[in-house]
């Protein structure tokens, strides 16, 4: 899959199909708040995430400003106000993908097909799911993992490299219940009829 090629045909057509459904004041449409409202666990931070990656080029978050990496309230609430036409951008383009796979879903129960998706185990260190739970992992206070969970390639995948993930703080997972976990899933299975475990997403 050429990623580049996908998304530099992709991408230019997202933004504008953004601004004609904010010129059309859909952001202010009943369908956009309730999708809203069913996605508060994760939408909020990662399209504040996915703005602010635009906002500093790309980088990192652990490159970030120090404030913005610890989640200071102050510094959240300021980048919550700066990028807002890139944060309603990203929960746009969130929307018009559940609309098409609730669509896709729709037309699948009508022909009796079951979907199969994949649950990574692990997630990107430089991704919203770590920089919006940072105490779930081993990280020191600049966000930098202290422990990594490493995987290598197995013989049926020549050519591909060695991946290290932050690890897991179990005990942090533990004691709130596994709620991330759990929300994952059922997120996972309001996509699939039924999931597979994956070492790693992406």
């Amino acid at each position: 899959m050429d990623y580049e090629a996908a998304w530099a045909f992709r991408g230019p057509r997202l933004r504008r199909a953004a601004e004609r459904f904010a010129r059309r004041k859909g952001f202010d449409s009943g369908s956009f708040h309730t999708f809203q409202d069913e996605a508060t666990a994760w939408l909020p931070d990662y399209a504040l995430f996915a703005a602010l990656k635009v906002a500093n080029r790309g980088a990192p978050w652990t490159r970030w400003d120090p404030d913005l990496r610890r989640r200071n309230p102050a510094a959240l609430g300021g980048a919550r106000r700066a990028p807002a036409d890139e944060i309603g951008y990203h929960e746009f383009v969130q929307y018009a993908f559940d609309r098409q796979w609730t669509a896709l879903r729709s037309i699948c129960e009508h022909y009796r097909v079951r979907l199969l998706g994949e649950l990574p185990l692990f997630v990107a260190l430089d991704s919203a799911d770590v920089w919006a739970n940072p105490d779930l992992f081993h990280l020191d206070a600049q966000g930098l993992p202290l422990r990594v969970a490493e995987l290598w390639p197995n013989a049926s995948r020549k050519g591909e490299k060695g991946r290290s993930f932050a690890a897991y703080r179990w005990d942090a997972h533990f004691e709130s219940g596994f709620s991330w976990w759990l929300r994952r899933v059922e997120h996972a299975l309001s996509r699939f009829d039924a999931l597979g475990l994956a070492d790693f997403g992406g």
